[in-house]
């Protein structure tokens, strides 16, 4: 943080010591070091990205949500702006807009597992469609996921899928 007094613009430590401040937990005081450097860089959607993420981990959805957005409006190709979205859009149980917001996030990096776990849950649970939720787990699986849990979910809906 010394270096940082000194070079009140080096925006490379601002963003580590963001960082560092996250990791201890001291969201706030990261998220001035963040805004700091997105006044320096207002057009990296990165920067957005790692500021919405911050509110992300202070449980901050309406806020996610606005800087998710941004990131996304500046780069479509964000993998972590669309993830993100889609998870903050599931905190708010706003489930048809976190499964878009997932799919899209599928679409540009299709090895992220997680991803495949949360839209099977969501089709499932929240959105009743089973087919769905079915070809997502199934996905999860054939790309490596090693959840012993699944294969159990995967016959679970098979046979309810049969009763209709």
């Amino acid at each position: 943080e010394a270096f940082l007094k000194k070079n009140p613009k080096n925006l490379r430590a601002l963003v580590n010591c963001a960082f560092d401040y996250e990791s201890l937990g001291t969201f706030p005081k990261a998220l001035g070091l963040l805004m700091k450097a997105h006044e320096i860089q207002p057009d990296d959607a990165m920067i957005v990205t790692w500021i919405a993420d911050n509110y992300y981990f202070q449980k901050k959805w309406k806020d996610a949500e606005k800087w998710y957005k941004e990131a996304v409006e500046m780069d479509e190709k964000s993998f972590f702006a669309w993830r993100g979205l889609g998870y903050t859009l599931g905190h708010m149980k706003r489930w048809e807009d976190a499964a878009k917001a997932l799919e899209k996030a599928q679409e540009i990096d299709s090895d992220d597992l997680d991803v495949y776990l949360a839209l099977g849950d969501i089709y499932m649970e929240e959105l009743e469609d089973l087919e769905s939720a079915l070809k997502h787990f199934q996905e999860y699986v054939q790309r490596g996921g090693n959840d012993p849990a699944i294969q159990d979910v995967i016959i679970e809906i098979q046979n309810r899928t049969k009763k209709k």
